[in-house]
């Protein structure tokens, strides 16, 4: 025989000593009945070629060990059908020897190498290393935001209502970035379970023989680690980020209620000023209207005053008319004695005229008589004169004190008027002005109260609404972002539990032990 028997592989390799067809064939050769060996040659190679697509899926050293073990085989067995005395297979010797070495390289290839069923395995093997490789690539692309807080905003309602609204969504990234870790890690199991069957069928294939070169295997064990890696990495970010978010919730908790004790402190110092403000206006009322009394006791009192001053005044008038008449009288009487007088005069001044001529006795008896009468009544007259002219001097002195009096009362009395109209009765008016505006105040303060404590149980009441919305929301939150990263830590826990074992069927059957299959087969590895 002098072609070397079929294998796998084109390439040329060194094989175990023993015999070999081509000694077969020598003794075939000294038979009488030419053989095809040729024909058995093309047999072979064209079984193993037909299986090629097969045998290439699996790992180079199995196919190093069907390829010598089957050579083996066909060597060892060419003795066992040299059953006559001749030395070499007679005619029906080889047909019976090719018979059955076809029929055993045949169900060798069926049960060594893999099936429809098997390669599909494999494939399923390979793509579950693939999409676990994606998954631990798409872990890393994950991003994990920053927080971003404003803490001075808590300052008002409107504020603290746009810091939960930022609250809120950064929870919700957060809730987004487990989620996507989450469907990374389960997708990562998926992929991962996926390659475990496909691996365990090619495992039962393989009968239990452990190899070294799998990189598959090797890829998912690459990517089990970078997945583990970026989730602990992440997760630390995840873990800092609900602590940051837990943190600012009790701040947007707490600020609510520091918001209503400042907005209750801020009504009731208004309160204050307004009660301080009706205290002080109060006060000045009462002042103001002590005041009032005083300038009105003044006022009736001036008033008072006046009035018997005019009444005074009124008299002084009187009196002055009353010396006026009378020294009206006086001088009219002064003048009737003066005129009187001057007869009387005349009269005597006739009779010294008459007794200058010697009158004689009776007629001069009778003028001096009647000289002696008229200077009798002279005398009366200027006795009459004198007093009149005492009475005109008396009522001269008299009008003059009286005009004195009457000049001092008109003063006293512009006085007064003077006082009253400048001082008292302004005084007065400005205080009636004052109470009427303390009394307008007063009423104005009732309502400045009821306007603020309206304006403020309303600001109170939207603080409520707002603190309850906060409340709600961020127990929501926290309980979801626990809920969340404890789910995550779960799912970690079951990464950190998987184990990535190179495929075998101890693995697969848990130590199931084949028998060796046809008399002299072992499938041994080349390591």
């Amino acid at each position: 025989m002098s072609k070397e028997t079929p294998r796998f592989e084109p390439e040329k390799r060194e094989t175990q000593p023993g015999p070999s067809l081509a000694e077969g064939e020598k003794s075939l050769k000294k038979k009488p009945e030419p053989v095809n060996l040729e024909a058995f040659e093309r047999q072979v190679h064209t079984l193993v070629q037909s299986s090629k697509d097969r045998l290439k899926d699996l790992p180079k050293s199995f196919q190093d060990s069907l390829h010598d073990n089957l050579v083996q085989y066909l060597r060892t067995s060419v003795e066992r059908y040299d059953t006559d005395a001749e030395v070499g297979l007679s005619k029906d010797e080889f047909e019976k020897y090719k018979r059955d070495m076809l029929q055993k390289v045949s169900e060798t290839i069926a049960r060594y190498t893999p099936s429809a069923e098997i390669l599909e395995a494999k494939k399923q093997q390979k793509e579950g290393a693939v999409d676990a490789a994606q998954a631990a690539q798409e872990s890393v692309a994950i991003e994990i935001k920053d927080t971003n807080f404003n803490e001075a905003s808590l300052q008002t309602p409107q504020g603290i209502q746009q810091e939960l609204a930022k609250f809120n969504m950064q929870s919700a990234d957060m809730h987004k970035e487990v989620g996507s870790l989450s469907v990374n890690i389960g997708d990562f199991q998926q992929a991962f379970q996926r390659f475990e069957e496909g691996k365990n069928d090619w495992s039962v294939f393989l009968r239990g023989s452990p190899f070294v070169d799998d990189p598959e295997t090797e890829q998912l064990r690459t990517q089990l680690s970078t997945l583990k890696r970026t989730l602990d990495e992440k997760m630390q970010k995840l873990e800092e980020k609900k602590r940051t978010l837990s943190e600012y919730g009790q701040k947007l908790n707490g600020a609510g209620d520091t918001m209503k004790r400042q907005k209750i402190d801020e009504r009731d110092g208004k309160f204050r000023e307004i009660d301080e403000q009706g205290t002080q206006a109060e006060q000045t009322q009462k002042k103001n209207e002590t005041q009032y009394r005083a300038l009105e006791a003044q006022q009736q009192k001036l008033y008072g005053q006046r009035d018997a001053m005019a009444d005074y005044h009124d008299d002084l008038v009187q009196g002055l008319a009353g010396i006026s008449a009378s020294r009206e009288q006086v001088q009219v009487h002064s003048d009737q004695f003066g005129e009187f007088n001057g007869q009387l005069e005349a009269a005597v001044a006739v009779i010294d005229d008459a007794l200058a001529n010697t009158p004689p006795s009776p007629q001069r008896e009778q003028l001096e008589a009647k000289k002696a009468e008229l200077l009798g009544h002279k005398e009366n007259v200027d006795a009459a004169i004198f007093q009149t002219q005492g009475a005109e001097t008396e009522l001269g002195s008299a009008e003059q004190t009286l005009q004195g009096k009457r000049g001092e009362t008109e003063s006293t009395l512009l006085t007064l008027d003077t006082y009253l109209a400048n001082t008292v009765n302004p005084g007065m008016e400005a205080l009636t002005g004052s109470i009427q505006a303390l009394e307008i105040a007063k009423l104005q303060n009732g309502t400045q109260r009821e306007q603020i404590e309206a304006q403020y149980a309303e600001i109170l009441q939207t603080i409520d609404t707002v603190d309850a919305a906060v409340a709600d929301n961020v127990l929501e939150n926290n309980l979801a972002n626990e809920q969340a990263i404890a789910s995550l830590v779960t799912q970690k826990q079951s990464l950190d539990a998987i184990s990535i074992d190179r495929p075998n069927l101890w693995n697969a059957t848990g130590g199931l032990v084949f028998g060796k299959i046809g008399e002299g087969w072992s499938l041994l590895t080349k390591d």
